[in-house]
Formats: C-alpha cells, sequence, structure tokens
C-alpha cells in the first residue's frame, strides 16, 4: 500500500492512497453464495454487495464484521485471497523451531526484538 504525508505544523499524518482491498466476491464464490443471498444475510440489498465487489463503495466496519459473519470469516480474512493461507495457517503447519525462527525474524522487523 503506498502512503502520502501531510505535514502540519510539526506532526506529519500519513494517509493511505487507496484503501486495502476486499476479497468480498472471491469468499462469496468460494462458498457458493450469490449475491442476493449474501445481502439478505447481511440485511442490505443486492445493489449494495455488488457496489462493494465492483470497488465503487467500501463497507463500512460495521458491514464488514457483517459480511465476516455471514460468511463465518473472521474480518482480517477478508483482506486476503481465499487460495492464500494465513500467516496462522502456515505457521500452524510449521516445526516448532521455524515458528520460533519466524517469531524471532518478525520481533526483529518490527523493532520488538528485545
Amino acid at each position: 500500500m503506498f502512503a502520502c504525508s501531510i505535514r502540519l505544523g510539526m506532526i506529519e499524518i500519513i494517509k493511505s492512497k487507496r484503501p486495502p482491498y476486499i476479497f468480498l466476491r472471491e469468499w462469496r464464490n468460494k462458498f457458493g453464495l450469490s449475491q442476493q443471498r449474501l445481502a439478505e444475510r447481511v440485511g442490505v440489498n443486492k445493489a449494495q454487495v455488488s457496489n462493494w465487489e465492483s470497488g465503487a463503495r467500501r463497507p463500512s466496519s460495521q458491514n464488514q464484521a457483517a459480511l465476516a459473519e455471514a460468511l463465518g470469516l473472521e474480518v482480517l480474512e477478508l483482506f486476503r485471497h481465499p487460495d492464500r493461507p494465513s500467516a496462522d495457517d502456515l505457521l500452524r503447519e510449521a516445526t516448532p523451531e521455524l515458528q520460533e525462527k519466524v517469531i524471532k525474524m518478525i520481533r526483529v522487523m518490527t523493532g520488538r526484538d528485545s
């Protein structure tokens, strides 16, 4: 994701140039749901789901939570393609030694290596 910054006095605010992509269509198709059926589960109309899938509009955080619940997902899962495993899934399948190495690497990358 690209970012731009705006300076306000001594404070620098970083804003996203574009919001993260939500893989709503991909998840809906994976579960064999029509736009109409998903809309009914979420409590919105089909046009709303179509707008979210096309990127014409973004679902609010409340609607993201409703979408995730309707699909049986956690909200963060909406932001990854259903064919790609989550980091948690990959780590769960790794050996304990590899898990520890990955955790150490993440701590170093995030400055939490104390």
